[in-house]
């Protein structure tokens, strides 16, 4: 690659620095949006306003996957499962983009850190009972 891109600039080497300094300037002046889930915003989900309990299952329902997660985890359990929620088989690779409509074990009681938690979600364009 490094010979074509070499070539691509006429043999001379310092024009291609010029050109991939110049590509990495633009790459670190990219601007990101911060993304809205559809289903609603996450502080609005039931068990947000709690705070974790170590060693009690939190309530993350309709939640963000992500935050589901970091909830689950401040409260000392890292044993953490999604499952697509459909049954289509999905997985969940950018965990915002998912919501949490049921888990297990259900919130509440304490649990053995070592208890492995199970949250079923959608897709955030996908129906759930967690819409309004």
């Amino acid at each position: 690659m490094l010979v074509l891109a070499v070539v691509a600039a006429g043999g001379d080497v310092s024009r291609l620095e010029t050109r991939q300094a110049a590509s990495i300037r633009a790459a670190s002046t990219t601007t990101t949006r911060a993304v809205t889930p559809s289903c609603g915003r996450p502080e609005d989900a039931p068990g947000v306003g709690t705070p974790a309990r170590s060693g009690v299952v939190p309530d993350t329902r309709c939640m963000d996957l992500q935050l589901a997660q970091d909830k689950a985890e401040a409260a000392g359990f890292f044993r953490l499962a999604a499952q697509d929620a459909t049954g289509r088989g999905r997985h969940p690779l950018w965990d915002r983009n998912w919501t949490v409509t049921g888990q297990t074990p259900v919130s509440g009681g304490p649990y053995p850190k070592s208890t492995r938690i199970e949250l079923d979600v959608v897709k955030d364009s996908e129906a759930s009972s967690c819409r309004p």
